[in-house]
Order: structure tokens, then C-alpha cells, then sequence
């Protein structure tokens, strides 16, 4: 059975608690989100300073993963929380943002495998407070992070690395990327660039994988950024199955604004990646040409 344990309501965490562990064949799925007495409508104004969780919401789930039961969070929020100590112990986490008025009918299809998830994170999640800002498309600094250099930049106390990263989404079965191909490595000035890889689903349940391709400029009269975005795919898999991804590149895709605020290819070489998220999983390289 399913034990709804209450959400946007006082919570008593002991009784709670106590009814979960009086009940051996309880599986959890516990909402997470701001208490009644921290919640605005958003069109009000008023917002929270703070971007953990809420104590008391946090305090409950701590005893709630303490029972060593099945547990799927549900975290209702608008923007990003650092969760860490949250994502360190939840078996499962679904991010349900501020859904509608069929949120219930949604989650509950997601929950119990009547659907398998296929969002993608907007956004980058910090792992705590001191990585903000922190996205994907940053610049490159002039000593980028590296485990191996102890002089590049990079935190002490703590990874580098978001706690999730732009693009990511996890999905009731594992994807696998395999095949990069491109049309060519040299492309001429004004040429598009087909683009080929394969996608197989390795479980036993059906998905949408969201495919994604990024760019990076190598060398440029402006700074660029370490990764841009350029083209994505929802591709539905049956279980087993495997399928051909094709993207193409046009000459606008290489382009950047120069210091006049004009678009201009620069011939140069770029980066190509691909994979389900902005921690991608296949590299080339190819030239643009004078």
C-alpha cells in the first residue's frame, strides 16, 4: 500500500513516523515542499531568502529514510533547492515544480510506472549556496577545474560540479549512446553539417529519451561559452530497442556576435557533443574553413 504522509498541512513528525513503521507493508511517498507558514502566491511578491528545503520539512524526511523503507520524494518547488543531503538518501526524487490542477492524476501515473518520466532539468542545480550563479554555458576561466591540478579553479571544501546539471532527467530504464558520426570533419564556409549518432534502450520498460547536441567554439575573437545548446529530440524507445538520431547544422550554428554585436562564423575548430544531458556522453571535432 501507498501511505500519503501529508503535505501543505501542520505535520506531527512522531506520529507520523510511528504509523509508518507500525505498518510493514507501507511504501512512502513522501511530498516535499515550503510549510503553510512560509508559502506566497508568487504574484504577491513576497518570496524566501533561503534556498534549502524547510527545516521541518527536512527534519520529517530524515526520519522517514531512517525506517529503511521504499521511499519516492515528490519535491514541490519553483526554482532550484540545494538537496544534497536529501539526494544523498532518497532512493528516488521527482521534481514536481508548481504543477496544476491534474498534478495528482500526472504524478501518480509517473510513481507507479504507468508512464516513465521524460523531463529534462532547465536549469542547473547547485550542490550548495556558494556555487551560485552556476549553469552550464559558463565561460572558461583561465585555469579551468581540473582532479588532477591542484592550481585551477576550483572549491577546497567541495565539488566543482553541480548537484544535477542543466539538461538532466532520469528515465525508468538506462540509454546508451554509441556511433558519432559526422558528414565531414572539414565543413566549407556556408556548408551545413549532418550529424548521426545511435540511442538503445537497455531496460525493460518503454522511454522517451531527450536527446540532446552542443557546441563549443575552440577559438574565437570573443569568449564563448564551454558548451551551447543547439539542437534536441524526444525519441521514444521501446524496451530493446535501438534508433537513428540525425541532426543538421546549419552555418548559423557557428556563428557568434563579434565585438560590433554582428553575427560572423569564424573559421576555427569546434567541439561537437552529444547525450541526455549537458554532461554529455560522445565528442567530435570538425573545422570551419576560411
Amino acid at each position: 500500500m501507498a501511505l500519503d504522509v501529508g503535505v501543505g498541512r501542520p505535520l506531527d513528525p512522531e506520529t507520523v513516523v510511528q504509523r509508518l513503521a507500525d505498518d510493514a507493508e507501507a511504501e512512502i511517498i513522501r511530498p516535499i515542499g515550503v510549510s503553510l507558514r512560509l508559502w506566497h502566491h508568487p504574484f504577491l511578491g513576497p518570496g524566501r531568502r533561503a534556498v534549502e528545503t524547510d527545516l521541518e520539512q527536512q527534519a520529517l524526511a530524515d526520519a522517514v529514510l531512517a525506517l529503511g523503507k521504499p521511499v519516492a520524494t515528490v519535491i514541490f518547488a519553483g526554482r532550484p533547492l540545494t538537496i544534497g543531503a536529501l539526494a544523498d538518501r532518497a532512493p528516488a526524487i521527482l521534481w514536481a515544480w508548481h504543477p496544476g490542477v491534474e498534478a495528482g492524476p500526472a504524478l501518480a501515473d509517473l510513481l507507479f510506472g504507468d508512464v516513465s518520466p521524460s523531463g529534462r532539468l532547465p536549469i542547473s542545480f547547485p550542490r550548495h549556496v556558494g556555487q551560485i550563479p552556476i549553469h552550464y554555458d559558463h565561460r572558461s576561466t583561465g585555469r579551468p577545474p581540473s582532479e588532477t591540478e591542484r592550481n585551477s579553479a576550483k572549491y577546497v571544501d567541495a565539488p566543482w560540479t553541480p548537484l544535477y546539471p542543466f539538461g538532466h532527467g532520469l528515465t525508468y530504464a538506462p540509454v546508451r549512446y554509441e556511433a558519432l558520426t559526422l558528414s565531414s570533419e572539414r565543413v566549407a564556409p556556408g556548408a551545413a553539417l549532418d550529424v548521426a549518432f545511435r540511442i538503445a534502450n537497455e531496460g525493460r520498460f518503454a522511454v522517451e529519451e531527450v536527446v540532446q547536441l552542443y557546441l563549443h567554439d575552440e577559438v574565437a575573437s570573443t569568449t564563448r561559452p564551454v558548451k551551447a545548446l543547439k539542437r534536441f529530440a524526444r525519441i521514444a524507445l521501446a524496451p530493446g530497442e535501438r534508433k537513428q538520431v540525425r541532426f543538421t547544422l546549419a552555418a548559423a550554428d557557428f556563428a557568434l556576435l563579434d565585438v560590433g554585436l554582428a553575427p560572423v562564423v569564424e573559421p576555427g575548430g569546434f567541439s561537437l557533443f552529444v547525450g541526455g544531458s549537458s554532461e554529455t556522453a560522445l565528442e567530435a571535432y570538425f573545422t570551419v574553413e576560411s
